[in-house]
C-alpha cells in the first residue's frame, strides 16, 4: 500500500505497475530471498503511529545517551522511528525486539542521560504537549545479546573505506556492543560496533565469498 518512486524512463503521470515494466516477469526477486522479510510475520504489537519511546542516540552522534522518539511508520516487525529534537537524516527502521528501543523514563531507571532541547525535561508534560500516548512497557521484548568472547578474530570492513575487509579482534564487550581493533593497529584505533552489524564476518570470509 505504499508509493514507489519509478525511473525516470516511466511515462510522466502514470502509477508504477511492476507487471506493465517487467518485459520479463521471471526476473522479478521472490520475496524467500530475503529473510528479513519474513512472510505472515505479523504487526509490531502495542506500536501504533505516532506513539512516543526513548531510543538511543545513533553511532554518528558519538553520544552514549537516549532521546525521546515517534513511531513514523510500521511495516511487519519493524518500526521507523524518529528522533524528535534531531533531523530526519536520522531516521531509522528497527525491529521492535532491538535493543536500542526503550520505554519513555528508562533513562531514569538506568540513570542513562537523555538527549533533549529542553529544561528539566518531564514525559507527562511533554506527552500532553504533543498530544501523544507511550508504548506501553509491555511491548520491549529486546532480543538477547549475540555472546561474543573477547579476544574472538573477525574479518570486519574498515568504516572509513568500504571496500577493505580487515583482519580484527573483539577487545571488549559491553551487552549488545563489541569494540573491534584491526590486528596491527594502535589501540587507539580501537571502535564500537552493534554486535549484530551487517559489517562483521566470521573468519575466512573473504577466502569463500570471493
Amino acid at each position: 500500500g505504499r508509493l514507489i518512486e519509478p525511473p525516470n524512463s516511466y511515462p510522466v503521470g502514470k502509477l508504477f505497475d511492476w507487471n506493465h515494466y517487467l518485459k520479463d516477469p521471471k526476473v522479478m526477486s521472490p520475496v524467500q530471498l530475503f529473510p528479513h522479510l519474513k512472510i505472515n510475520e505479523g504487526r509490531a504489537e502495542g506500536f501504533s503511529i505516532g506513539m512516543k519511546l526513548e531510543v538511543d542516540c545513533p553511532d554518528a552522534l558519538k553520544l552514549k545517551d537516549v532521546t525521546p522518539a515517534t513511531v513514523q511508520d510500521i511495516i511487519g516487525k519493524r518500526i521507523l522511528v524518529h528522533l524528535d529534537f534531531f533531523d530526519s537524516y536520522f531516521d531509522t527502521w528497527l525491529p521492535v525486539d532491538s535493543p536500542a528501543i526503550h520505554p519513555i523514563n528508562y533513562h531514569k531507571t538506568t540513570n542513562v542521560p537523555i538527549q533533549t532541547k529542553c529544561n528539566n525535561f518531564n514525559w507527562d508534560s511533554y506527552l500532553i504537549e504533543h498530544d501523544a500516548k507511550a508504548v506501553a512497557e509491555s511491548a520491549f521484548n529486546s532480543r538477547s545479546p549475540i555472546g561474543f568472547p573477547i579476544g574472538l578474530k573477525l574479518e570486519v570492513i574498515d568504516p572509513k573505506n568500504q571496500n577493505l575487509l580487515r583482519p580484527a579482534t573483539i577487545i571488549d564487550v559491553d551487552r549488545y556492543k563489541i569494540q573491534v581493533l584491526f590486528d596491527g593497529w594502535p589501540e587507539s584505533y580501537a571502535f564500537w560496533m552493534n554486535d549484530d552489524s551487517t559489517d562483521i564476518h566470521p573468519g575466512k570470509f573473504c577466502k569463500n565469498f570471493l
